[in-house]
């Protein structure tokens, strides 16, 4: 499956239209780390979670419309495997 590189569209039901467009930005570093889009999450409390291509996760803050993202770092073996972001998953319990 590939991904189409435009970033992330948001959808706004009671409108009926999309309202945001969020896309990756070389000067923001609080914005999407990667236009290719591989997978997308809206966990139970409203958190929307986003895998993209550059081994990231992005996680959205809609109220400053700004991405904390989570990426692979070589030295910490506790962050992200490195590699592409294809799926999320929340289990029974909560945790992501």
């Amino acid at each position: 499956m590939g991904a189409i590189r435009q970033g992330l569209y948001y959808f706004d039901r009671p409108t009926e239209r999309f309202t945001y467009r969020f896309q990756h930005d070389e000067s923001n570093p609080d914005s999407l780390d990667s236009n290719a889009v591989f997978s997308v999450y809206r966990d139970w409390g409203g958190v929307l979670w986003v895998g993209t291509e550059n081994a990231g996760l992005n996680i959205l803050n809609f109220r400053q419309q700004q991405f904390n993202p989570y990426r692979h770092r070589p030295t910490d073996p506790n962050s992200l495997s490195l590699g592409r972001v294809k799926a999320i998953y929340q289990d029974f319990d909560g945790v992501v």
